[in-house]
């Protein structure tokens, strides 16, 4: 395992038991004021990651032209598209469909080596656990996003999942003691952050110290040297692109109160580039991460 991956998954220990220790000993500050903390770390820290597959898109499909990387965008732009689509007109479909691709997605963040069943329990740890010390905030949030009906149908399915899963953790973070320390290490993290920090803070701190940073890491040391120029720059493109959607979403959406229209533009937009990320990025996370 290099380096950086290690003190990475170090760091995020220290952060993740830190937040769920601030969380039982601290007051928590203001909703509002949470909520707004919450959707800057994704925007700054979780965004890039995302941004960063341009550089898998320019090698798996060979973009080198203008025309290229247009029909790109493009289907790139409709994908997103479809997504929201849904969202409005399926909002069960589009709960329960991102809450899966979500987990599949995270169960990649581990790092080589760590078991399939460990991989699935902690993909699915930050969003199921939650509904163990938190259900009510958990439906509160499920309601904001797609409506309290389509949150009612999908809520009963991730409380009886909720024990069950707890005690997944616990032999999974035996298992794999004798293995590897980090990877039961990472797991009990990402358990207890979500078991005791506010669903929201523990979202956040798990997808920008967890997922993203890892992501990140794994991105650069995976790019030829010769394009890491290339990673870097990617970045600022997508996020220009994303801060004014998120501005004209923001000015489309009227007087709705702000608590309910930043939850939305966060999960909607974070649900809107899942299904293209996923397919850039999983077949090489299938394939190996370079870790070693």
């Amino acid at each position: 395992m290099n380096r950086p991956v290690r003190l990475q998954g170090a760091l995020f220990g220290v952060i993740a038991f830190s937040g769920a220790t601030a969380s039982v000993l601290l007051p928590r500050i203001p909703p509002q004021l949470e909520l707004l903390t919450m959707a800057g770390l994704i925007a700054l820290i979780g965004v890039p990651h995302g941004a960063l597959e341009t550089a898998f898109a320019r090698q798996k499909f060979a973009l080198r032209t203008t025309r290229a990387w247009g029909l790109f965008s493009l289907g790139y732009g409709l994908l997103m598209l479809c997504v929201v689509l849904v969202w409005w007109r399926l909002p069960v479909v589009f709960l329960g469909g991102f809450l899966a691709l979500s987990a599949l997605h995270f169960s990649g963040d581990p790092v080589s080596g760590t078991p399939a069943i460990t991989r699935v329990v902690q993909g699915g740890a930050v969003l199921v656990l939650p509904a163990l010390g938190h259900a009510d905030e958990l439906a509160r949030l499920f309601g904001v996003l797609v409506g309290p009906g389509a949150a009612r149908a999908v809520l009963p399915v991730i409380g009886a999942a909720a024990l069950p899963w707890a005690l997944a953790v616990v032999v999974c973070t035996v298992m794999t003691w004798s293995r590897s320390r980090q990877m039961s290490l990472e797991l009990l993290a990402v358990a207890t952050l979500a078991c005791v920090a506010p669903p929201l803070l523990a979202f956040a701190l798990f997808f920008c110290g967890m997922h993203s940073a890892r992501h990140i890491l794994r991105t650069v040391t995976w790019a030829r040297s010769a394009e890491r120029r290339l990673v870097v720059s990617a970045v600022f493109a997508p996020m220009l692109g994303i801060a004014c959607l998120a501005a004209a979403a923001w000015r489309l959406g009227g007087d709705t109160a702000l608590q309910p229209k930043i939850i939305q533009l966060i999960f909607v937009g974070l649900a809107s580039v899942t299904v293209p990320h996923m397919i850039l990025v999983e077949p090489i996370r299938l394939a190996g991460w370079r870790d070693e």
